[in-house]
């Protein structure tokens, strides 16, 4: 499984025009061969800025959407929708082989090769361990191709039960445990899910080129 997540920052008055835009195409990018599921997420400390996240079945299956007319449609659309694209808003990551609104916390990590069969012995009891956290839903572990970057990519119930688990000082030597030096210097992310009044909004960027 391959996931894309592409960061946009809409114009100041354009975040709803966005959102439309998606909706347009949104059923027909879904329908595509090797398309597995998309997210449109709303950053916590940016109100403009959405995460545009996908997840396909193989590499070809994205070169094939991206290379197509959706694709290509989709960000005509909204490029005058949105700022200019930063160096580090799109980011590729394969899966190593994984009351309130749902949110997504991303956390980033650095797991040097040196370490790896340490890291890979912890990391399943500690995701057993995080199965038993009050508002904790499920989580994916990725990797940016070609690095020794790795996201926990986690879905929470709520941002209210996931801010009471974070802010308990004990929780990084309960259920972090065989993997907490990993944890020592980290990037931390909240996302919320931007929903439809009719639908859950599944979002494929196609770029802002």
């Amino acid at each position: 499984m391959i996931r894309t997540m592409l960061r946009v920052r809409a114009r100041p008055g354009c975040e709803d025009a966005v959102e439309s835009a998606w909706r347009t195409v949104a059923g027909r990018i879904s329908a595509l061969s090797g398309s597995l599921g998309q997210d449109l997420l709303l950053d916590v400390d940016d109100p403009r800025s959405r995460i545009v996240v996908t997840e396909w079945a193989d590499r070809a299956a994205l070169r094939d959407y991206q290379n197509g007319p959706l694709a290509a449609r989709f960000a005509e659309t909204v490029r005058p929708l949105c700022e200019p694209a930063g160096a580090g808003s799109y980011r590729v990551m394969r899966d190593p082989g994984g009351e309130g609104a749902t949110v997504f916390v991303d956390v980033e990590l650095t797991v040097p090769a040196a370490r790896l069969a340490e890291f890979e012995r912890g990391y399943p009891e500690v995701k057993a361990r995080m199965a038993r956290v009050p508002g904790y839903l499920r989580e994916d572990l990725l990797r940016e191709p070609g690095s020794d970057i790795y996201h926990i990519f986690a879905e929470w119930r709520g941002e209210a039960e996931f801010h009471r688990w974070i802010g308990d000082p004990a929780h990084a030597r309960q259920e972090a445990g065989p993997i907490a030096p990993f944890l020592l210097d980290i990037r931390r992310r909240l996302f919320h899910a931007v929903a439809d009044q009719e639908m859950s909004m599944h979002l494929v960027f196609g770029g802002v080129r």
